[in-house]
């Protein structure tokens, strides 16, 4: 198995949000501290960010952040806005709309961790990580945050299958057992 898949199983991962957020002419909106790590996609448009001591940036078309700060982030077009809470705007189903018109969009969410590894990851990553979109990667995440991050569970559900072969749940619980066979000696090798 990918050395990703392994980490993200040993440590519990699970997305909870996925969304996308349509915003235009003057607007601000206030994102909650992460309780895992929150990924963000900007799909179009430009945007000012500012979290806690961090300085201001700017995100543009292309761009990918992975956060894990345990402060608030402030996202917009003017940053002097009063912001609106995102969980306000979570409220819709159809994705949420801030401001007039749609000259922004981003795709986003959460993967929520255990409290104990959200610490660890606090400790071990940059509050914020930001991937231009002039990173020779950013074109793979690019692809991953408009397609994937987009889709709904049975639409993820249908495309892994095709994919891998396997529901997400069977491939899951494989990978589960794998893991538990290399932790008993008996069932390894290691004890015959």
């Amino acid at each position: 198995m990918d050395p990703l898949s392994n980490v993200l199983g040993v440590v519990a991962a699970r997305s909870v949000v996925s969304g996308t957020l349509y915003a235009g002419g003057r607007w601000a909106v206030r994102f909650p501290p992460a309780n895992g790590i929150k990924f963000w996609g900007i799909v179009r448009g430009t945007a000012r960010m500012k979290s806690g001591r961090e300085a201001a940036i700017t995100l543009g078309a292309g761009d990918v952040v992975l956060r894990t700060a345990a402060s608030v982030a402030v996202m917009g077009s003017d940053l002097t806005e009063s912001p609106t809470e995102l969980a306000a705007l979570l409220q819709e189903r159809k994705g949420a709309h801030v401001g007039a018109g749609d000259a922004f969009a981003m795709v986003g969410g959460e993967v929520l961790l255990a409290a104990d590894d959200v610490a660890w990851f606090r400790a071990t990553l940059p509050p914020t990580i930001v991937i231009s979109t002039s990173s020779p990667r950013a074109a793979t995440l690019q692809w991953l945050m408009t397609e994937v991050c987009a889709m709904s569970r049975a639409a993820f559900a249908e495309h892994f299958k095709q994919v891998a072969g396997t529901t997400p749940l069977a491939y899951l619980t494989a990978w589960r057992i794998r893991l538990a066979r290399r932790g008993l000696p008996c069932l390894s090798g290691a004890g015959s």
